[in-house]
């Protein structure tokens, strides 16, 4: 409706649909993967995060961080009983991370891919996943 400010996912957002810069520490950030990212590499780790539990707090002021991003997570044990298990799990979670995983997913989702500063803590806790 005209006059109103609504929220859309940026990877579902029509080309009719206008994106604004948000404002963070005096700078006016547009929207992109690279912005979204970037929220993302400079996040801290939330108080329950260790190396095995990524939860992250997006930065909402970094340079060139767009300051409103929606995190998304894979789960898995570290712990399986059967090590055929173990070693799927580790592979689908590489795969996930892995660059080729990363385009799948932004094509089919149009998500921001995580940077290799991110693939290498994901990756560090996936090598912690036993049976």
């Amino acid at each position: 409706a005209t006059g109103t400010i609504g929220y859309a996912d940026a990877s579902k957002v029509p080309a009719t649909l206008g994106t604004v810069a948000v404002g963070s520490n005096g700078a006016y950030v547009p929207v992109s993967a690279k912005a979204a990212a970037a929220a993302l590499d400079a996040a801290t780790l939330g108080s329950e995060a260790d190396e095995t539990r990524l939860l992250y707090q997006p930065s909402h002021d970094a340079a060139g961080a767009y300051p409103i991003v929606l995190v998304s997570y894979l789960a898995a044990r570290l712990r399986y009983d059967d090590a055929r298990i173990a070693a799927v799990v580790k592979a689908y979670l590489r795969f996930a991370a892995s660059t080729r995983g990363q385009d799948a997913s932004t094509k089919a989702t149009g998500c921001a891919p995580i940077t290799r500063q991110m693939r290498e803590k994901i990756n560090a806790a996936i090598d912690k996943i036993a049976a």
